[in-house]
């Protein structure tokens, strides 16, 4: 006995109900983005908290380690200028493929000791991107409309 007949039934009712699927989500779209009030919005003057746990290495933290940090909207957008805040350093040329970059330096620190940490496994580990402001991350998002991606040139010297 062949299932083919019970197959086609069975495939039928299934595009059946896959079309239904699509029509309904085709008219009944979420429009609570579009509907949003412009006063809820955040101002660059707004703080958002975040929760940050310091990790130095694998020994278990206290509960008195976590912290509440403040991070204005500005910062979060990264509307700010990493080589003129206080938080941030520049990345040493012998963990980075070129100079210029910056970290956090709380995350400058744990990279140093994971970078020493690899080395002495024979791991060779390199820094290939890092923060970026607003202005070099919109450069990046529009310069993948007008060209190549700056990296593959550096990829393809390889």
């Amino acid at each position: 006995m062949s299932n083919k007949p019970y197959f086609k039934k069975m495939m039928k009712y299934f595009s059946l109900a896959l079309l239904l699927v699509i029509a309904y989500a085709c008219t009944h779209h979420s429009t609570a983005q579009t509907e949003m009030p412009a006063t809820n919005l955040p101002k660059a003057t707004d703080t958002v908290k975040a929760q940050v746990i310091a990790v130095a290495d694998t020994t278990p933290l206290p509960p008195v380690a976590k912290a509440v940090q403040e991070f204005s909207i500005e910062y979060i957008m990264g509307k700010f200028d990493p080589a003129q805040h206080p938080d941030f350093v520049v990345v040493d040329k012998k963990y980075a493929d070129r100079e210029g970059y910056f970290l956090r330096k709380d995350t400058y620190e744990s990279f140093a000791k994971m970078w020493e940490a690899a080395k002495a496994d024979g791991i060779s580990l390199t820094i290939v991107s890092a923060t970026r402001n607003f202005e070099r991350q919109r450069a990046i998002w529009e310069g993948k409309w007008t060209g190549p991606p700056p990296y593959r040139e550096r990829l393809e010297c390889r």
